[in-house]
């Protein structure tokens, strides 16, 4: 029964914010939404395709990463609880700059890109819980662009401590200097520091 394990967390967060879904909205749901698991760094959407689903994570941590000339960049981390796509693939039908890449192992639901819009643009139970989840989307994407342009180093290394926990618990610091935009080795200074502080 680990097969339904994604599905079934699915509908219960949707319950949980919203109301029951109806039976009949579910099982339209089902026709085309299927469970999904990725290994530790497997890319999940590749920059040079485009975008053609959407994954809600039940658990695990994803990242949308920017690779140009052997450097990568991370832009923003994907965690349970939050649909996990290409957007800019996804809106313009085009292939985008970034990697999705799984950076734990990971499980989900995946949804067709047309579904998804279906549903987002119905009055639907489960569209209302898409259009919340896009918009807790845009509005984490607006913090992390505030922080990552207006923040001290250390400043950003305590946001992201506040923001993701499970992140820094989780993932190797490369990542998390990554998504800093320093090196590896610049990151490790930064915690000796934190460190000498307490």
């Amino acid at each position: 029964m680990e097969i339904l394990r994604p599905l079934t967390q699915l509908k219960d967060a949707i319950e949980t914010i919203l109301s029951p879904v109806p039976d009949k909205e579910w099982r339209r749901f089902l026709k085309t939404a299927k469970n999904i698991s990725k290994k530790k760094y497997d890319v999940i959407f590749r920059q040079t395709e485009i975008c053609r689903e959407v994954i809600y994570l039940t658990d695990g941590i994803a990242a949308s990463e920017y690779v140009l000339d052997g450097r990568s960049s991370i832009n923003r981390f994907f965690l349970k609880g939050s649909f996990c796509t290409n957007l800019i693939s996804l809106a313009t039908g085009q292939p985008d700059c970034d990697n999705i890449i799984s950076l734990t192992a990971l499980q989900g639901v995946i949804v067709p890109v047309e579904i998804f819009i279906e549903y987002y643009n119905e009055d639907s139970t489960i569209g209302r819980f898409i259009r919340d989840k896009v918009l807790q989307t845009l509005v984490e994407d607006k913090s992390i662009t505030s922080a990552k342009t207006l923040l001290t180093k250390d400043a950003l290394d305590q946001f992201i401590r506040d923001t993701y926990p499970e992140v820094i618990s989780r993932i190797p610091s490369k990542y998390i200097a990554q998504f800093m935009g320093i090196t590896p080795e610049a990151y490790s200074r930064l915690l000796k520091r934190r460190l000498q502080k307490t």
